[in-house]
């Protein structure tokens, strides 16, 4: 059944930017004034703040969690209490030779930002009780150390399969839900706000309903909860850290532009974060500059001019023989997104994700990362390296 639905989210997909449009009766944006054609492949041609990033540790399974160099877990009592790298998904798996930390190996990659899902569910994992933030801090410090940036996500409500909330969220009302997740949201901005300057507020709310229908949530809300919770997650971030940005997160379906417009009003966002998914279903490896181009130009057309991140997009490297998902095909697929988002006037660009993880519940989860799950690194890793090197003239 999800086989399906997912082929058929991909023909969705492709068909977002005017399916929208005619949904809202919007008139075609002159793209020429949004997107960039000419100079998308100098060097020099995105701008020395374009963020460099990656999905790096998004949810509580085992095969997410991101480790400091084994030589620093004494540092973190909190978490290794036993100075070894036995976290909270058990023991990691047989790292490389000389692994001197995930942080220090994305940095030296070229890579600049990190997207972290600071999980709710590891942070209150029973209700009611005090926070939980060694891991976090863990994360913070290392980050810190390595000079990466951080993108933290901010309430993602997904409390099924995937847990990133916390399962006794299951089942409360929007009232009390508001009230748990803004105590939640208050402590953690509270505690990072000298170091994190970007939050993304939920994971694309508007798709509850297919979040539902595959397990990792467990209930769906109705539109004026979904703009209740984003008006709970934003009200934390400028309540504890006024000089932070939040990032309004959607994926380019349909439903995004209303998502979009019906929130403008109603919170101060930043940015938008973009998903955008071309090869879904189909390992198409090119061909999708006009997709990009237009959904980002239709986000800030609706949005007010907020500027694009391109927060998310993916390729699978394993599939059924035949199919096209090859580690060569995820490479060759990074490195035209990548451009495409260039091209599209996005202010960043973040793979999904840094890891494999073949534990994944979900099939198309399981083989998107950079790295496998023992750190080897693929083609896209390398491919990675050299786009931004390429266009970073730092």
């Amino acid at each position: 059944m999800m086989r399906h639905f997912f082929w058929f989210s991909s023909l969705v997909l492709a068909a977002a930017p005017m399916l929208a449009m005619a949904q809202l009766s919007l008139p075609e944006p002159d793209l020429e004034s949004f997107c960039r054609y000419g100079d998308a492949f100098e060097p020099g041609a995105v701008t020395d703040d374009f963020m460099w990033g990656v999905t790096a540790s998004h949810v509580v399974l085992p095969g997410y969690e991101l480790y400091p160099d084994p030589a620093d877990a004494g540092q973190y009592p909190g978490l290794y209490p036993a100075g070894e790298l036995v976290g909270f998904t058990g023991s990691p798996p047989a790292l490389p030779e000389g692994f001197a930390g995930d942080f220090t190996r994305l940095a030296a990659q070229g890579i600049e930002w990190i997207r972290v899902d600071f999980a709710w569910a590891l942070i209150e994992p029973t209700r009611d009780a005090p926070f939980e933030f060694a891991y976090f801090d863990m994360i913070v410090a290392e980050a810190e150390r390595a000079g990466l940036g951080i993108i933290a996500q901010l309430g993602a409500g997904y409390n099924g399969t995937r847990p990133i909330a916390p399962g006794w969220t299951a089942g409360l009302d929007v009232a009390a839900y508001t009230t748990e997740l803004a105590a939640y949201a208050q402590a953690t901005v509270a505690r990072y706000a000298e170091a994190i300057d970007y939050w993304a507020l939920e994971n694309e709310l508007h798709l509850d309903i297919a979040h539902v229908l595959e397990g990792s949530r467990v209930q769906q809300w109705s539109l004026p909860a979904e703009n209740r919770i984003i008006r709970t997650l934003n009200a934390a971030v400028r309540e504890q850290d006024p000089q932070a940005s939040t990032i309004l997160t959607a994926v380019a379906v349909p439903t995004y532009l209303n998502y979009l417009l019906r929130l403008a009003p109603q919170i101060d966002y930043d940015f938008v974060g973009l998903y955008n998914y071309p090869s879904i279903a189909e390992p198409r490896t090119a061909g999708f500059d006009g997709n990009f181009c237009l959904t980002s130009a239709l986000a800030r057309l609706v949005s007010g001019g907020k500027p694009v991140i391109l927060l998310e997009t993916g390729f699978r490297s394993e599939g059924a023989p035949g199919e096209g998902r090859t580690l060569e095909n995820q490479a060759a697929f990074l490195e035209s997104a990548a451009l495409a988002a260039i091209r599209a006037g996005a202010v960043g660009f973040f793979w999904y994700e840094y890891l494999d993880n073949p534990g994944e519940p979900t099939e198309r989860q399981r083989s998107s990362g950079l790295v496998e799950e023992d750190r080897a690194p693929k083609p896209s890793w390398a491919a990675y390296r050299q786009l931004i090197e390429q266009f970073d003239t730092r």
